[in-house]
């Protein structure tokens, strides 16, 4: 099964200085809501993105993350991953348009709500990708993006999963 890295939106999952962050806290206070959102909400997002609290927790890992609506799988470098197991090739199209091949995978733990499976390693990639189908298959969840933010909840409850910034 091939898969496709890069060609989908792609917003950064690790927290940026505190002057986007401030920018992005001004312009939203200045908007009384974001589509979908309550004021109180949006209040409630722009404080986790300023200062996460346990259980709602922003997006981080080691390194950025990025969302990638178009591939097919969560993919990373191999220093990231645990449990990592061999697995037959799997060709991915790269945004460059050049194939390669991933011949491992295993986790990772983003936050203490947040672990990717199945994530495949890319020797090639210069980036980590959450795969935004993988993600919405495996945890039922939904992912909301705004201008100013990408909000990750569980589908039932809406209990908040994760939450940052585009970069």
């Amino acid at each position: 099964m091939a898969s496709t890295a890069g060609s989908g939106s792609a917003f950064a999952v690790q927290a940026q200085g505190e002057q986007s962050m401030q920018a992005a806290h001004e312009h939203e206070t200045r908007r009384s809501t974001i589509h979908g959102f309550t004021s109180d909400q949006v209040k409630r997002l722009l404080s986790l993105i300023e200062t996460p609290k346990p259980g709602l927790e922003k997006l981080s890992g080691k390194k950025d993350w990025l969302f990638d609506s178009g591939a097919s799988y969560h993919m990373t470098v191999l220093e990231l991953l645990c449990n990592v197991m061999d697995n037959a090739p799997v060709s991915v199209g790269l945004a460059d348009g050049s194939i390669a091949h991933a011949t491992k995978r295993g986790s990772i733990q983003l936050n203490s709500k947040l672990i990717l499976r199945d994530v495949l390693y890319v020797p090639s990639l210069d980036c980590n990708l959450i795969s935004i189908y993988q993600l919405l298959d495996e945890l039922c969840c939904m992912v909301t993006f705004t201008k100013r933010l990408c909000v990750v909840q569980d589908l039932t409850t809406k209990n908040m999963i994760g939450v940052d910034e585009p970069k």
